[in-house]
């Protein structure tokens, strides 16, 4: 932020710099071709079938892990 810039000006340039950003993006995706369209569809149901397996695959809760990993040696000794 320069010097001399007030707190007004800045949030306003903060804002026409995030309208132009969107509407670069807005632009980006109107002049897709056919393939680029393809491969950006491929790339986000990619990216969907990581973040399900992550979720399926996700570490126990800590109480999970306390009923089932530690629960018998706390009763004084492995199951």
């Amino acid at each position: 932020m320069p010097r001399h810039e007030t707190m007004q000006s800045r949030v306003e340039r903060a804002a026409a710099d995030r309208t132009l950003a969107c509407a670069r993006r807005l632009r980006d995706i109107a002049d897709r071709t056919p393939v680029q369209q393809a491969a950006y569809e491929d790339a986000v149901a990619a990216f969907k079938r990581e973040r399900r397996t992550a979720r399926a695959f996700r570490a126990p809760t800590a109480d999970h892990a306390m009923r089932t990993v530690w629960a018998p040696l706390q009763k004084g000794g492995a199951a």
